[in-house]
């Protein structure tokens, strides 16, 4: 295993490749030395593997420079085809990357060099979040099957430069098995980082200037849909000394330069809200203005990365991110006379207990919450959606600190029902044995905010195209119901899908009737609840849809045999329905189902599950009628 010596004669000199990446001088001999070190086992890793990951830190007043180095092993071409490419993130205000070594040695010993003209660097883009990061996007060339390759960078952070104190997190045990991991922080004078470690299978150890992490043959992480890597993966924590109080502090400071220049924000204000408008009003329409005229455009450029425009330059420009949204909002909602606050958010954690060390750095979105009678509301600002008195369902539980004096990280207010609708079912038996069926579905709150937000790009045929799709999957396919659509370009707390059909006979009219009809809506609502993570358990987001069927038989048949009525209940929730007759061949079902928000533990998600698929069973409503 010497020839990667003979083939790696080509040594990229020193150039720089794009910006803030540059790149060194490579060392291809340690590469070489891992790689015989793994050809030379009996048993090879059956599937790609970390063989190592060892990262040096130093802090020092004026940066933190930090040393990565990574070998992989690629157990076969899958692992080449879906996890070849590699990315490092950097602000591309404050931080410099060198590159020194991307390589790899194939089974053969054949030695391959990335060229530094291929590295790009693309943004690091999510709608409704701010950031400053880039992302180098690395592709080592000559990766297969039996493929070794080495992935060695430096990246220096001006701390003068940065706007947000420094805050690293690593995650020794992630979704691949991991053979050697180290970290060492090093610093200089009093000024020792905070750090926490929530890892067993890592031990950490602090020296006077130095603090040193290290675990071997870390298994892989198991990965189930909805689960939250940040909520649920062991990490360590560095970060500069900070209290919460400082966090709110600068943020706060930040936040309300603002309001330096609210130039046009009074004037704005009078031709939103007339003269005699309630509170109410005037708070939807300087909501409504802001998350929809104002159009989203993330600017988290140098100096705005936690810092919003003015007020007045939002109002020339007619656009922002969610803290240039976010300040508008507060200065408009303030001068109507509420109490709003901001609020940072951390998309990606619903639980604070994980955050470790006071630091900054985990937020990356911004809302407005006001303390109201009835409990608190968080408006997105950047949600041109969901209603001003209903919290979006995308942040609702995720990680929040709102910036008020002496507040700690808590969550956004989750709403006991998520998912809440209401069906009306009207269905007249015809005397040819076809039926007529007129429907409202009534969507509320974030669920109508989630529903407009899907439908509000679509022309009307494509609307149609959906609703026609979705009618087909959840009742029939039998017949092609028109639909209309309410509410779909206002931000209402409630938005509505109503269909008629007419179906063409499918009983026989000579005969008495017998009937199995499902509640459909309710029963799909159902299904699309049943957990998926048993292994971390999950939040159940809480479930509540009123279902009512009036039903006529027409001139045909006469009601022998109504629904059975239920009262189904259970510690998770409860089903009920009820039967009223109206005459000889009427009647109404009304069912009730309520499932409301819990934190569901691993080992009780069957359970859960088990009786959705129970509830979902009883969706099914069965009659009988006799001729008249």
């Amino acid at each position: 295993m010497k020839q990667w010596m003979i083939l790696g004669i080509l040594l990229l000199a020193s150039v720089s490749a794009s910006g803030n990446v540059q790149w060194g001088e490579p060392d291809t001999t340690i590469l070489g030395w891992y790689a015989e070190n793994v050809q030379a086992r009996e048993r090879l890793p059956d599937q790609l593997t970390l063989l190592v990951q060892d990262v040096r830190i130093h802090v020092s007043e004026d940066e933190v420079r930090k040393r990565v180095r990574e070998v992989w092993f690629y157990s076969d071409t899958a692992d080449a085809h879906d996890y070849g490419t590699d990315t490092i993130t950097f602000n591309q205000h404050s931080d410099t990357l060198t590159i020194h070594t991307a390589a790899s040695i194939d089974r053969y010993g054949e030695l391959r060099e990335m060229d530094p003209d291929t590295v790009r660097v693309t943004n690091v883009q999510q709608d409704n979040i701010f950031t400053d990061s880039r992302q180098a996007v690395l592709t080592i060339p000559g990766i297969g099957a039996g493929s070794v390759t080495l992935l060695e960078y430096e990246l220096v952070e001006d701390r003068r430069a940065q706007e947000m104190p420094w805050l690293e997190t690593w995650y020794p045990q992630w979704f691949r098995p991991l053979e050697h991991f180290r970290l060492s922080v090093s610093w200089e004078g009093e000024e020792a980082p905070e750090w926490t470690n929530s890892s067993d299978l890592v031990s950490c150890r602090e020296t006077p200037g130095k603090l040193t992490c290290k675990g071997r043959n870390l298994p892989s992480a198991v990965w189930e849909d909805g689960m939250s890597i940040a909520d649920t993966l062991d990490r360590i924590v560095l970060a500069a000394p900070m209290t919460w109080s400082d966090v709110v502090s600068r943020a706060r400071t930040e936040f309300a330069r603002a309001t330096d220049d609210v130039t046009g924000a009074d004037a704005l204000l009078a031709r939103l809200v007339p003269e005699g408008a309630s509170a109410a009003e005037g708070l939807s329409r300087v909501h409504d203005f802001v998350a929809r005229d104002i159009r989203y455009v993330s600017l988290s450029e140098h100096g705005n990365t936690i810092t919003p425009h003015s007020v007045a330059d939002v109002l020339r420009s007619r656009y922002g991110d969610c803290k240039d949204k976010s300040a508008l909002l507060t200065y408009l909602l303030t001068e109507l006379g509420y109490d709003p606050y901001p609020v940072l958010v951390a998309t990606d954690q619903g639980d604070p207990e994980t955050l470790g060390v006071p630091s900054m750095g985990y937020f990356d979105h911004m809302v407005i919450c006001l303390d109201l009678l009835d409990g608190t509301t968080c408006m997105d600002a950047t949600d041109a959606y969901t209603d001003a008195g209903s919290t979006p369902a995308w942040i609702q539980g995720r990680v929040a600190l709102p910036l008020r004096p002496n507040e700690t990280p808590t969550i956004i207010p989750r709403d006991d029902y998520r998912w809440t609708l209401d069906v009306s079912t009207e269905l007249t038996f015809l005397p040819n044995g076809g039926q007529a069926e007129k429907q409202v579905r009534s969507y509320h709150g974030a669920y109508a905010g989630s529903m407009r937000s899907m439908l509000a790009g679509r022309t009307s045929g494509e609307r149609l195209e959906w609703a026609r799709e979705q009618y087909a999957s959840v009742i029939s396919d039998l017949a092609v119901p028109e639909f209309d659509f309410g509410q779909v370009n206002a931000l209402s707390p409630e938005l509505t899908v109503s269909s008629s059909v007419d179906y063409p006979s499918f009983l026989p009219v000579d005969t008495d009737l017998e009937y199995v009809e499902y509640d459909a809506w309710l029963k799909a609502e159902l299904e699309s609840m049943y957990p998926t993570n048993e292994r971390y358990g999950a939040e159940f987001a809480g479930l509540r849809v009123t279902s009512r069927f009036d039903v006529d038989l027409g001139d045909v048949w006469t009601l022998q045999d109504p629904p059975a009525e239920l009262d189904f209940q259970h510690r998770f929730g409860r089903l009920s329905r009820t039967v009223e007759t109206v005459g000889s061949g009427r009647f109404r079902v009304t069912s009730v189902l309520d499932v409301p928000r819990q934190d569901v533990p691993p080992e009780k998600q069957p359970e859960l599950r088990e009786l959705l698929e129970l509830m979902a069973r009883e969706a099914k409503l069965d009659f009988t009628g006799t001729l008249r």
